[in-house]
This record gives structure tokens, C-alpha cells and sequence, in this order.
């Protein structure tokens, strides 16, 4: 079974150098972002996911996605933030 990788809020500096050092331990990774980029993610080795991190039912569809492609996520990162948001206070995990 792999270990498998999932940032929320995967952009091209701190969410790419994560998903980046976790691949090179072995991972299988998973990015999101509102709006990924899929060429570079697939160039990558990454499975780009497109997910908005102020809206739950959108992070409960990447999950979804990202465990029936990938699996359960042994690591979760959110990386996304926005001013205000609320968003990881009414998820429930």
C-alpha cells in the first residue's frame, strides 16, 4: 500500500516544494488548487485536483476524487488560506 499525499492550496511555491519532498520519500501525491496546473502536476508525477478551500462540499468532492484514484490520504495539508475563512473549523474529518 502507498502513502499517499494530499495538499489543499498546492500553489508554485510552499505547496509545490512540499508535494515535491514528499515524492522523492516515496509518496504518491495529490495537489489542489482552485485552478491547477494539470500539465505541470501530471510532468510532475502529481494528481492535480481541482478544489476551492472556502467552499466544504467542494473539499469533501476532492477527497472523494483523491481517495478513489490515489486512496485514503496518509498525510493531509492545508496550505490554503484566506482571509477570514472558516472553512476548516466545520469540516469534519
Amino acid at each position: 500500500m502507498s502513502n499517499v499525499l494530499f495538499i489543499l492550496g498546492a500553489g508554485p511555491r510552499i505547496g509545490w516544494s512540499v508535494a515535491t519532498k514528499f515524492k522523492a520519500e516515496g509518496y504518491t501525491v495529490a495537489v489542489g488548487s482552485r485552478n491547477p496546473n494539470v500539465q505541470k502536476a501530471k510532468d510532475d508525477g502529481f494528481l492535480p485536483v481541482t478544489v476551492d478551500v472556502t467552499k466544504t462540499e467542494a473539499i469533501e468532492s476532492a477527497f472523494a476524487f483523491v481517495k478513489k484514484e490515489l486512496g485514503v490520504p496518509n498525510v493531509v495539508v492545508y496550505n490554503g488560506a484566506t482571509p477570514g475563512d472558516q472553512t476548516s473549523r466545520r469540516l469534519r474529518c
